[in-house]
């Protein structure tokens, strides 16, 4: 387990990422085969939960390396907490942004993978993985349930204030949060910040409102 745990790096990430691809297209044949479970939901919440627990508990166990990236403030892990969040206190629109968030954030990150450099077996591996997963499978399902309309206002707004939240805490512990300080270095592009914050929020936020108007479209040609 000390090696499961270990801080030192190897240099690089060993992930085959053509088998994790697959088994994201699996998660999400598999979350909408039965989106209509509401214990596979809450399995997938808890777990994708869980997963960000022992992320913390990972993390904590290096003060540096907890401040610039142990905090639960990259989207696809505030996504997961945020859903879990959502749905158990029945904020329906908190519930359904993340999960479009989650949803875009896990196909971005099997698409563009950035893992943390250690060979596996690694909690860093696991967790990368199986965090994906978790978010797909919880956002597939809650966007097939929840018919509740995010307008473009209230996207915006949303997208606004968590980006401002995240470049706050980037500005107070220099780190890089939501890559709003600096995109990953295999893109090749580097953008001042300012312009880099508005690019990410308005990034975001047209990915979604034009899934949210989507999704509308559709549901009202059901009826």
């Amino acid at each position: 387990m000390e090696n499961f745990f270990r801080y030192n790096v190897d240099g690089s990430a060993s992930i085959n990422i053509t088998l994790i691809r697959l088994a994201l297209i699996v998660s999400i044949i598999f979350a909408y085969r039965f989106r209509n479970s509401e214990t596979l939901l809450k399995a997938s919440l808890n777990l994708g939960t869980g997963i960000q627990l022992l992320m913390l508990y990972w993390y904590l166990g290096n003060a540096e390396l907890f401040l610039k990236e142990g905090l639960p403030l990259f989207h696809c892990r505030l996504s997961a907490i945020m859903m879990f969040f959502g749905y158990y206190t029945n904020s329906q629109k908190i519930t359904k942004y993340f999960s479009w968030l989650g949803v875009i954030g896990a196909i971005i990150a099997f698409t563009f993978p950035d893992p943390s450099p250690y060979v596996w077996p690694h909690v860093t591996n696991v967790t990368f993985v199986g965090s994906h997963i978790f978010l797909m499978i919880s956002g597939v399902i809650i966007l097939s349930k929840n018919n509740v309309y995010l307008s473009p206002k209230d996207t915006l707004a949303l997208t606004f204030i968590m980006n401002t939240i995240l470049m706050l805490a980037n500005m107070l512990v220099h780190s890089n949060y939501g890559y709003l300080t600096e995109l990953p270095t295999f893109i090749g592009i580097r953008l001042p910040k300012a312009a880099l914050f508005f690019l990410m929020t308005m990034f975001i936020s047209i990915i979604i409102i034009f899934l949210e108007k989507k999704q509308s479209d559709l549901q009202s040609q059901k009826f």
